[in-house]
């Protein structure tokens, strides 16, 4: 009896070793990506499985955030590893290439229609995207994506880790930093 639990734990110490040389690691050579959602509430979550209708949350990732991506869905939830170690599913749209986040243009907001302000909405349009803020001309915004769509820009609101779209209309390319 002792010999066969001895026997046992040997072999459950050889699989859980040779399982561990399998795990992935934050460090390992996946490509980085930024958490940059453009909910209100500024992050996203994981879940265990690719739907958050059927995954379980297993924790949120505010804007700023790092991920590598270990398979990428374009029009779903794509599987990450976290830098804590924990792997899981994000939805692509709040996930940007890391290299594509830096030198990005500055613009400046100036209303189209004169009354100094404009409004940034969570989807590329004022009549079916929600308000997530007024903006001031003079504010600075970075561009995410000039071309997210004909007539609205994505952006990230300078010195915020607050996104959403923005018409184009109401951005100028400020001057030189």
């Amino acid at each position: 009896m002792i010999k066969r639990t001895a026997l046992l734990i040997t072999c459950l110490a050889l699989l859980l070793s040779c399982t561990s040389a399998f795990a992935l690691s934050f460090s390992d050579n996946y490509p980085l990506y930024k958490v940059e959602s453009y909910s209100p509430n500024g992050y996203c979550y994981m879940y265990n499985k690719p739907s958050s209708s059927e995954g379980r949350n297993m924790g949120r990732f505010d804007n700023g955030s790092f991920v590598k991506v270990i398979e990428w869905n374009e029009n779903g939830y794509s599987y990450v590893i976290s830098t804590s170690g924990k792997t899981g599913y994000i939805g692509s749209k709040a996930l940007t290439k890391y290299s594509d986040t830096l030198n990005r243009p500055v613009y400046r907001v100036q209303s189209e229609n004169g009354s100094g302000y404009c409004y940034m909405y969570d989807k590329p349009s004022s009549i079916e995207g929600m308000n997530l803020g007024r903006y001031n001309d003079g504010a600075l915004v970075l561009i995410v994506d000039w071309n997210a769509d004909d007539n609205y820009a994505k952006v990230r609101i300078w010195n915020e880790n607050k996104y959403g779209y923005i018409a184009k209309g109401a951005l100028v390319q400020a001057s030189a930093r």
